[in-house]
């Protein structure tokens, strides 16, 4: 109220020393004064200002057009507020006709008293005199007034806590500290209430506080005793509030703002009563009452009759009864004394009545006898009817054995076939099929008998570190889950296939061991902002290669996860792919490669993570289906074969082409062995860290990729090397080399071997073998000597060569055999 009324104060102050066309006004006129004629003839004037004063506006203007009009020597100033010599000292303002008014400037008070003829009036503007606000009115600044400091013309304010000063620094206005994030303090679950100079903090309903920061609790409401639910639930706890589980039956309600536990009218709609039945609700449930005239339990109502099917075994002496018949008259046998068997029951039992019906031997094993009879209508349910076949032991004679009836449990030879997950229940006179939670009921949903198509919510396919994932999208929908919104690895996109299926061909997200590439893919539901989620899908499938492993999933005990109850590990096939090159890498290959050219491999698959390698372990070639093989890689290291060069680079590995024996194709088998960077073996091609090596991995599982490579059709090595391959060497020679368990005889064709010896030298085997060996018995002094030389340099030359070759990338796909 104070500020209210400085600032009318102001506004009134500010009125006064503001222009007012009542105020006494000013005219400033031109005069000229005629003073003589020059020598040149010419009349001399002169020019002088001339001011006078009149009342107000009105008259000043009317006053100055007489001056203008009636002395033809004067002239109105243009811009009098302009000309130095207006006598404002301060501020002016501008009227017609060479009026103008003066005034003080805001912040001053004008003292003039002096009067201009011909007005008698004082003027405004001529003596203006500083304001000192801060004395002159009590808290110009307002209520949230500290200081007032006066300046020449005006004031400023400085301000309490609470407020700050206004624009223009004249006033003190209340600071909204709730709009500000930085000077509240209030806590998350609190409400900031602002007010003149200040404001407060008051925690939401539902916490308790004092406000301020990480100072509101959440109150458990169920732990303070104070909610029942009605005393038909179980109080669960919220952020803030808490909710009732009501028991079945009832429903939650929040209508007064409390939550509680109403009954449900069934009856109301939310009931299976049958159209011709009366629906009564009870406290937690309802009844439902046949009509008169109708007859049922009140699901069920028919016109004084039901009609359904009953599946009864017959019991006796099945062995004795089989014999009497044959087989295709024992269907009627056992249907017209069904018939006596109803004519009993009409006579002996009360308001039992049948019209119409059907026996039908169901085909079963010899030793028991199965029949289902289907009634068009009967006066008793299906339960009524199995008491009553039981508390009748002997109902006649089937060639000339007593027999009587009983339900028959379909459960205890599955006689319906229900699905193996499926759970069977038998009922009076049939039983019920039911598919598990976690499985789809296909043959329900087609009208079909249920329980017997149960199918896998999700089907899952390795491809490789990549998998189809499939979901069974009426299925999810039963869990309010829909496939659409279900997220399967970063950037994986999913595609409808067929009526109830929506798939996601993904890549994996890839980690390895020691000896498998595992690719993960997380299938998770994913909850559109603002939605609610009444069931949660979130599991992990890995395709494992080239070993299963065990699996894990991201369930959470605060989300009801639906378990698809599926196989979650699988294992998979390589999805490695070798690419043929010749001469290096930039040249495909297209009719085939010649021998004596480089025949390149390079394996290429994007799903494989850049911490995992392929180090090339062996690499066999053979004629395709030969078990002769030719080893160029061992342990990771090239076998020397004469005119033979084997070098791995960035990516692959390059040979010497060579030709097998008759054939026309090269079959080549890589050897591969898979690890992440730093687990990764360092291979030494010395003859001691090669057989440690060996040994280390032969207590492995080694996997291979195996593969073709055709023989250019124009290729002319044709020499005839027996069981070997020919070869053109750097002198385009047609050379023999052998393969694994073979020599080279005399002639140069190679010859395989018993006892497994290993030669790819010329020469004979038999006086060239025992001119070697007494040579040998004579220098072995010296060779002892120089064979410890060799292997030294030999060994450093080795490790030096192993160290530059290069690491592929890659996975295990097709299994051979290594020796």
């Amino acid at each position: 109220m104070k500020l209210f009324i400085g600032l009318l104060i102001l506004m009134g102050m500010q009125q006064t020393f503001a222009q007012n066309r009542t105020d006494p006004v000013l005219f400033m006129g031109n005069i000229s004064n005629p003073f003589g004629i020059s020598a040149s003839g010419k009349q001399i004037t002169t020019f002088s200002f001339e001011i006078k004063g009149f009342n107000d506006v009105s008259s000043g203007e009317a006053g100055a057009q007489v001056l203008v009009l009636g002395l033809s020597t004067t002239t109105a100033v243009s811009n009098p507020c302009n000309n130095s010599d207006n006598m404002c000292v301060q501020e002016c303002v501008e009227y017609s006709f060479g009026v103008y008014q003066c005034f003080c400037s805001k912040g001053y008070e004008d003292s003039t008293t002096e009067a201009v003829a011909p007005s008698p009036l004082p003027q405004n503007g001529f003596v203006c005199e500083d304001v000192d606000e801060c004395t002159l009115y009590p808290e110009p600044c307002g209520t949230g007034q500290q200081s007032c400091n006066n300046t020449i013309g005006s004031y400023n304010c400085t301000c309490i806590s609470g407020y700050v000063v206004s624009a223009d620094q004249e006033s003190c206005v209340d600071f909204d500290e709730c709009t500000n994030a930085t000077s509240s303090d209030c806590d998350i679950n609190a409400s900031c209430i602002n007010f003149d100079g200040g404001f407060r903090c008051e925690c939401n309903r539902g916490y308790d506080g004092d406000g301020t920061n990480g100072n509101c609790t959440d109150i458990d409401e169920c732990l303070a005793g104070n909610v029942t639910c009605g005393g038909l639930g179980t109080c669960s706890n919220t952020d803030g509030s808490y909710r009732c589980e009501c028991i079945f039956g009832f429903e939650e309600t929040n209508s007064t703002g409390t939550p509680t536990c109403i009954d449900i009218d069934e009856c109301l709609g939310l009931n299976d009563c049958h159209v011709n039945a009366t629906c009564a609700n009870t406290h937690g449930n309802y009844t439902c009452e046949c009509h008169e005239d109708f007859l049922g339990n009140g699901f069920t109502c028919n016109a004084g009759e039901m009609s359904y099917c009953f599946r009864a075994r017959i019991v006796g002496r099945i062995e004795l009864i089989r014999s009497g018949f044959l087989e295709s008259t024992t269907e009627g046998i056992i249907r017209n004394s069904f018939g006596r068997l109803m004519v009993q029951y009409q006579r002996n039992i009360n308001n039992f009545f049948v019209s119409g019906y059907n026996v039908t031997l169901e085909p079963t094993r010899r030793t028991i006898l199965i029949v289902r009879i289907c009634f068009n209508a009967i006066s008793k349910t299906p339960d009524e009817l199995g008491e009553i076949f039981a508390d009748n032991s002997a109902t006649g004679t089937l060639n000339r054995q007593f027999w009587s009836l009983r339900d028959y449990d379909e459960c205890t030879e599955n006689y319906l076939n229900c699905n193996d997950a499926a759970t069977c229940e038998n009922t009076m006179g049939d039983a019920i099929c039911t598919c598990p939670d976690n499985r789809y009921d296909f043959g329900e949903m087609q009208g079909l008998m249920s329980g017997v198509t149960c199918m896998e919510p999700i089907e899952f396919e390795c491809q490789g570190s990549s998998a189809n994932i499939s979901l069974l999208t009426p299925y999810w929908a039963q869990k309010y889950i829909n496939v659409r919104n279900v997220f399967v690895n970063q950037g994986c996109t999913g595609f409808t296939v067929g009526d109830i299926w929506h798939r996601y061909i993904c890549n994996g997200t890839v980690t390895a061991n020691g000896t498998h590439l595992i690719s993960a893919f997380k299938v998770a539901d994913v909850i559109p902002p603002g939605g609610y989620a009444i069931n949660r899908l979130d599991t992990t499938f890995r395709c494992i290669q080239p070993a299963q492993q065990n699996f894990t999933t991201n369930i959470t005990s605060e989300d009801n996860v639906v378990d698809p109850g599926v196989q979650t590990d699988d294992n998979a096939e390589s999805s490695i792919k070798p690419l043929l090159f010749v001469g290096g890498y930039k040249n495909a290959v297209v009719d085939g490669v010649r021998t004596g050219e480089k025949a390149c491999v390079k394996l290429e698959d994007p799903n494989i993570p850049e911490n995992i390698k392929i180090m090339v372990e062996e690499l066999h070639t053979s004629a395709p289906g030969d078990d002769q093989k030719f080893t160029l890689l061992k342990d990771y290291c090239p076998v020397t074969l004469p005119g033979l060069e084997i070098e791995t680079t960035n990516g692959g590995i390059c040979f010497t082409m060579h030709r097998p024996q008759a054939s026309t194709i090269l079959e080549v088998q890589l050897v591969v062995n898979l690890c992440t960077i730093e687990d990764c073996p360092t291979p030494s091609c010395g003859r001691k860290r090669r057989s440690a090596l060996m040994r280390q991995k032969r207590s492995e599982e080694l996997k291979a990729i195996s593969f073709l490579i055709k023989i250019d059709p124009e290729d002319t090595c044709d020499r005839d090397c027996g069981s070997g391959a020919c070869l053109l060497d750097i002198l385009n020679q047609k050379q023999c080399i052998c393969p694994d368990h073979s020599i080279k005889t005399g002639d140069g064709k190679c010859k395989a071997t018993r006892n497994g010896a290993f030669s790819n030298s010329d020469g004979s085997t038999s006086d060239m073998n025992i001119l070697v060996l007494v040579v040998g018995l004579l220098a072995g002094a010296f060779l002892i000597c120089l064979l410890g030389f060799v292997v030294y340099s030999r060994r450093r030359s080795s490790i030096l060569f192993n160290d530059k070759q290069m690491e592929m990338k890659g996975v295990y796909t097709n299994s051979i055999d290594v020796d």
